[in-house]
Formats: structure tokens, C-alpha cells, sequence
């Protein structure tokens, strides 16, 4: 469970940390969050603005609670987090629209890709237009050799 700790800023844990990662974690299983997106909306939920994307109610109680554990060090427990939780990850649009336009001569969206890939536990503008799948791609029909 340390990845985890370290995902929730967590650098010391105490008695009931263990209690707070499993019930983020059956909250996102419960209600089909996003894993990257939720640790992603923890540490910076003015980036999910005007975006589909929400924990919603449900999670307001675990979210208050999170924050009381991490209010001692808060600039701290953000920092650790920012380490541990990437805000871009390649998702498999992103990286099959970048190929297909490669195969064509295209390279700007590869060279975005690549681009954001060099950091992306640090958020950029230009990451923006890549962190949400399009609506129309049906992710269920996509299949990579690692079954996402």
C-alpha cells in the first residue's frame, strides 16, 4: 500500500490510512471512475472544470475526511502526489489518431504525444485537448495486448 500512500500525499501513515485507501479505491470501483482521472481530480479539480469528469457526491465525505488527514502538511502531501500520480497518460485514441496521421505524413500529433509524455506528472496547457477520450470512440472495441 505505500504506491498508494503516496498517491493520496500520504508520506507517513498512521493507524487509519489503510481505511481511507480502500474506500477511495471501492468508491472508484463502485461508481466507474476513471483511476487517473480521480487521483488526478484530488491533487487539481479546477482542471476537471467544464469537463465531463466529477467524483461527484458520493465521494464529498471521503474527500473531507482526506483533507482533514492531510491538512497538517497540505502543500507538502500536493507535492508528493504531483510525483506520483501522472496527469497525462497515453490513451488509446490519442496514440492511434497519432499513428494514423504519422502513417500520412502528419507528425504533430505524435510529436504532442511525445511532447507530453516527457513529463506528464506536471500539467501543461498543451495536454488539455489529450486528457479526455472523445465521446464517439468506444473504448469496450478497442483492444491492446495488454486488454484495456
Amino acid at each position: 500500500y505505500e504506491m498508494y500512500f503516496f498517491k493520496f500525499g500520504i508520506e507517513n501513515p498512521k493507524q487509519n490510512d489503510l481505511e481511507l485507501v480502500n474506500e477511495f479505491l471501492e468508491l472508484m470501483k463502485m461508481h466507474r471512475k476513471d483511476y487517473n482521472h480521480s487521483f488526478t481530480f484530488l491533487r487539481l479539480p479546477s482542471l476537471f472544470e467544464n469537463t465531463e469528469f466529477s467524483l461527484g457526491i458520493e465521494f464529498e465525505p471521503w474527500i473531507a475526511k482526506w483533507k482533514e488527514r492531510i491538512k497538517s502538511d497540505e502543500g507538502r502531501a500536493l507535492s508528493i502526489m504531483e510525483k506520483h500520480n501522472p496527469v497525462f497518460i497515453p490513451r488509446n485514441f490519442f496514440v492511434e489518431e497519432a499513428l494514423i496521421l504519422a502513417e500520412q505524413n502528419d507528425f504533430s500529433k505524435l510529436d504532442l504525444l511525445l511532447d507530453n509524455l516527457k513529463y506528464p506528472y506536471t500539467y501543461k496547457e498543451e495536454m488539455k485537448n489529450s486528457l479526455f477520450t472523445p465521446d464517439f470512440f468506444d473504448e469496450s472495441q478497442f483492444q491492446t495486448f495488454c486488454g484495456t
